[in-house]
């Protein structure tokens, strides 16, 4: 939890996550199991997010150098990749960039970043107006856990557009984070927590909705994390450091191999565009670029 001595158990889980995301986008088997991933993340990000005792300006201050820098860094990078694209093929730029793109930036999967930096100035101007961790929001986190996957199918099917489908996507997530702030270390709590997300799962299979078990996946693994922490080293403070290479970068690798040799071959395409994405996010990471792209 936050607040706790670093566990590498989390550090190796976020690489885990980072790596079926791009399972995910390279439509490997199974693809859709890669989206337990996006919720690993999401729940790590409320569970694991700064102490409220930090103050406000500077709890905001520093998720926007880690996430808001990141965004704006690769969101040029994404843009002049896209209009180089547009030059080479003679399209018009209208084709590569859209007005959603406000939202996100000039690639879809960025939109994690300026989503998850709002989200946490909410929770944290949230913890300092309320106890999360009282019996009264704790059972309010709880019904909001129940209702989180049916309101999040219904969006879904509500024809949405990009970003707004990834966000309706990010509301279970997001609330069953807080439900698991809010039970804190407590073993009967996060076992509630968990009775309530897969009541939530049932609700919504039960009524013919399209019910994503990757987030009942993303919820087990990250409360096996939490419960068996590994001691912190070196080696899993690398990894979760990449992980966010992988993410950042994957697609600039994925769309010209999925074109070439590895077309069908996804499960060497997720491997491939991983590695390539290690590869130049250590090159990063011995620079000085590292603070502001990753």
């Amino acid at each position: 939890m936050a607040g706790s001595p670093r566990n590498g158990s989390i550090d190796l889980l976020r690489g885990l996550a980072a790596f079926g995301i791009v399972w995910f986008h390279a439509k490997a088997p199974q693809a859709s199991l890669g989206l337990s991933g996006l919720t690993v993340f999401l729940l790590l990000l409320i569970v694991m997010n700064a102490s409220p005792l930090i103050p406000f300006e500077r709890a905001v201050a520093d998720r926007a150098n880690r996430l808001l820098r990141p965004w704006v860094v690769w969101s040029a990078i994404y843009a002049l990749a896209k209009t180089a694209q547009a030059m080479h093929s003679n399209h018009p730029l209208s084709d590569e960039f859209s007005s959603s793109m406000l939202l996100c930036g000039p690639a879809l999967h960025l939109w994690f970043l300026p989503f998850s930096f709002f989200a946490l100035v909410a929770l944290s101007g949230l913890e300092r107006r309320l106890s999360l961790q009282t019996r009264g929001f704790f059972g309010f986190s709880l019904v909001l856990c129940l209702f989180a996957l049916p309101v999040s199918d219904s969006l879904a099917n509500a024809t949405l557009g990009h970003p707004l489908l990834e966000w309706a996507a990010a509301i279970p997530p997001l609330v069953i984070g807080v439900a698991l702030r809010s039970a804190g270390s407590s073993p009967v709590r996060q076992c509630i927590v968990l009775s309530a997300a897969i009541l939530s799962f049932a609700g919504v299979y039960g009524t013919g909705g399209e019910a994503p078990i990757g987030v009942l996946i993303g919820l087990v693994l990250v409360l096996l994390a939490l419960n068996f922490s590994i001691p912190d080293t070196s080696a899993s403070r690398w990894v979760a450091f990449m992980s966010m290479a992988i993410y950042l970068m994957h697609p600039i690798f994925l769309s010209p191999l999925a074109r070439g040799a590895m077309a069908d071959k996804p499960i060497l395409l997720t491997v491939a565009a991983t590695c390539l994405s290690v590869l130049v996010g250590e090159c990063i990471r011995r620079t000085s670029l590292s603070k502001m792209a990753l």
